[in-house]
């Protein structure tokens, strides 16, 4: 009996309807977000508005000079985090001519958003399964995954990291299909024009994808050596020519363009800031004077928290790697993922994680991490799987080093946000959940069990969006009779349900971000 449970519930948890209802879960969430969060929502939506309408005024990318007066986006001109706003700039230009008020247009951007998100899950779910993880296993690190409250709060939001999201999950497929090509001895020159323009092109949606293309540059570079061994440069180059010159004329000039165009992008921005100012990404006052500058909230805070340092006005923090690591890093990313964020109408104010998916959350992890460092060989044995962890370890200990040097710089730790690992949080899920497979493989009705009360405590508890809807108060949402009503009766049904609402879990101490 419990045998055939199991069966029924490991073919539920495969089927592709499962993934599609995941889908729907994910985009039911994020139309929540976008239909009820009062704009500006926390996630930069104002700056990110305030430069595509710059940007509408211009047909190309391309800044002679600074626009005039205070620089409330910061140095826009020499931004190298622009196409995002330069591809919605023409949307925008369409939103301008049919909807009337800007709240209309975010929320056509917002819904912009919501469908770039869904479509990297596409791409991240063809990713995951050339892993050759069972369906199963896939379909429900992908389901916890639009569980975790930050992701669908994310999703919801007029943001690059929606762009940034599909540009990742596509780069990582594309990858994975060259690295399938080198071991079968094949070489696609549409592939590798296509992996170089994609990658430059993600590095100007959003400068820190560059520590996702470095890991995977070095990823193929060693599959190709060990391959081919150190004299295969020789028949490497041989292959590629070949693979170039059986193409057609059109096709030919389709991969030289595919190269060229991106790459004169990415040097006007990236190189010549490097020529002009000795960096890639230039501060807001290497580029304009401090006054200017004090118009961009960022850069004021840092500039403000530094200068308090320099007069000593500001209390000296330990800046030793355990204290940041433990009480200023990994515990405000635990509570990030769990916690839900108002804009700038109320200061920021945060609404606390729930208790249960946040207690469970952590402790699934905890146990998690332990299982995966001991299931490692289980793990890399499975295609991909080595290479994709380290992809994403690597991303997250550049985000940690910039976060630590800045904390060094300033004494007091800024910038620390759990959105930022979403583009590779379903690899490190996939990660855990292998452990677990691996861990309970003799007692798979537990597997059953565990999937089922996971996912079960998540949508009942406040996992999702359930913490935004339960946290959220009328200074929240959008100023309409009918949002306040959904939500108030939202917060109505699920208020008998959630258990221990009034639990707040909260760090020990407070943060500035």
């Amino acid at each position: 009996m419990k045998s055939r449970l199991y069966d029924k519930i490991r073919l539920l948890l495969a089927s592709d309807r499962f993934f599609y209802a995941v889908i729907v879960l994910l985009v039911v969430q994020a139309a929540w977000i976008a239909l009820s969060g009062r704009f500006p929502m926390a996630y930069d939506e104002q700056n990110h508005l305030g430069v595509i309408k710059l940007y509408a005024d211009h047909i190309l990318p391309f800044w002679s000079q600074q626009p005039d007066g205070p620089a409330p986006f910061s140095a826009v001109s020499r931004d190298p985090s622009y196409l995002y706003h330069w591809l919605m700039s023409f949307p925008y230009r369409l939103f301008d001519v049919f909807l009337r008020s800007d709240d209309s247009k975010v929320l056509a951007f917002r819904f912009i958003s919501i469908g770039l998100f869904a479509a990297g899950m596409v791409l991240y779910r063809k990713l995951l399964l050339r892993t050759r993880s069972s369906k199963a296993i896939i379909n429900t690190v992908l389901a916890i995954f639009v569980l975790t409250p930050t992701v669908p709060f994310l999703a919801g939001q007029m943001n690059y990291d929606n762009l940034l999201f599909l540009l990742v999950a596509g780069i990582l497929l594309l990858t994975a299909k060259i690295i399938d090509d080198i071991k079968a001895g094949r070489f696609d020159s549409r592939r590798l024009a296509a992996f170089a323009g994609l990658g430059m092109l993600a590095g100007l949606v959003k400068f820190p994808f560059l520590a996702i293309l470095l890991p995977l540059t070095i990823w193929i570079f060693v599959v190709y050596f060990r391959r081919y061994g150190t004299p295969g440069w020789r028949k490497g180059a041989r292959l590629s020519r070949q693979s170039f010159t059986g193409l057609s004329k059109p096709l030919r000039a389709a991969v030289v363009l595919m190269v060229l165009i991106p790459g004169g992008l990415f040097f006007e921005r990236y190189g010549l800031n490097t020529i002009r100012y000795s960096t890639p990404v230039p501060e807001c006052d290497q580029v304009l004077d401090v006054e200017r500058c004090m118009a961009f909230g960022p850069w004021r805070r840092n500039y403000n928290i530094y200068q308090s340092k320099l007069n000593g006005t500001l209390q000296p923090a330990k800046t030793d790697i355990y204290h940041f690591t433990y009480d200023e890093w990994l515990k405000l990313l635990t509570w990030q993922f769990f916690y839900t964020l108002n804009g700038p109408v109320d200061n920021f104010s945060v609404g606390r994680p729930l208790p249960l998916p946040y207690f469970l959350g952590l402790a699934i992890v905890s146990v998690g991490a332990v299982l995966t460092v001991a299931f490692r060989r289980y793990i890399f044995r499975r295609p991909l799987m080595k290479g994709l962890i380290f992809v994403a370890v690597f991303y997250v200990f550049v985000l940690w080093a910039q976060n630590y040097s800045d904390f060094l710089r300033l004494h007091l730790a800024t910038a620390i946000q759990a959105r930022y690992i979403v583009i590779v949080l379903p690899i490190l899920y996939l990660a855990l959940a292998l452990a677990y497979a691996r861990a309970l493989r003799s007692v798979r009705p537990v597997q059953a069990v565990l999937v089922i009360g996971v996912v079960s405590v998540f949508l009942t508890q406040g996992g999702g969006i359930g913490v935004f809807v339960m946290r959220s108060n009328e200074l929240w949402w959008w100023q309409s009779g009918r949002v306040v009503r959904a939500n108030e009766t939202a917060q109505r049904i699920l208020r008998p349900i959630v258990i221990g609402e009034h639990i707040q879990p909260v760090p020990k101490k407070s943060y500035p971000d």
